[in-house]
Formats: structure tokens, C-alpha cells, sequence
């Protein structure tokens, strides 16, 4: 489906960006929706913890999302950049976007160690 690059954390370990391309020919899309493919919004949550995982040595899951809002659709072959924040409560901001804005957001709770 993706896969993460130039994967970057923050010098105070509270950050983690990186860059990803959605497969134009992953086998999700030919169901979300014909003739209009879009990313499922539950595939934008698992580029998430993908990258959360990356940084918890693999052993983070995602728990739920206070929030979570797509605001533009994340179409085939898109190239984005995804950010992971640690807030104070101990929640991550989550942001997906590309050269067009922000395609989603949210707050996010994880299982496990996901930012140290």
C-alpha cells in the first residue's frame, strides 16, 4: 500500500515526519470506489501507526483517535508527508499532507512506546 521514507525524528524525540507514496496499484482502491479511487480513511490511520511502529521499535499499536477529519481526498500514486507530534497529554497530533495542504488530521492514541 505505502511505503515510509526519509523518515526524520526531531532532536527532543517528540516529532517523527516522513514521506510516503500510496501505491497507485493497491488492490484497496479498485473497492474505494470504482471510478473515483480514494485512500479509506482507515488506511490513512495505519500510515500512522506504521510510522509510530518505525519509531517504537515495532511494538506500538494504534488504541483510537480523539479526532480524525479528511479534508481532501488522498488519490493513487499521491506522495505525502506524515507528522507525528507527542502532546502534552501524552496523545499525538497527526498530520497528512502534500503540496496541495492538508489532506487529514487528528489526535491519536497509541499502545506502547511510540515516541520516547
Amino acid at each position: 500500500m505505502f511505503e515510509l521514507f526519509d523518515v526524520e525524528r526531531s532532536a527532543d524525540g517528540a516529532e517523527l515526519a516522513a514521506r510516503c507514496r500510496v501505491d497507485p496499484d493497491w488492490p484497496g482502491f479498485a473497492g474505494h470506489f470504482p471510478g473515483r479511487p480514494l485512500l479509506p480513511a482507515v488506511a490513512q490511520l495505519r500510515l500512522a501507526e506504521a510510522l509510530a511502529q518505525r519509531a517504537g521499535g515495532g511494538a506500538v499499536r494504534l488504541r483510537g483517535g480523539a479526532t480524525f477529519k479528511c479534508l481532501k481526498p488522498v488519490l493513487p500514486g499521491d506522495t505525502l508527508q506524515l507528522r507525528l507530534q507527542r502532546l502534552a497529554t501524552g496523545n499525538f497530533r497527526f498530520t497528512l499532507s502534500d503540496a496541495d495542504g492538508v489532506k487529514s488530521r487528528g489526535t491519536l492514541q497509541f499502545d506502547g512506546a511510540a515516541l520516547a
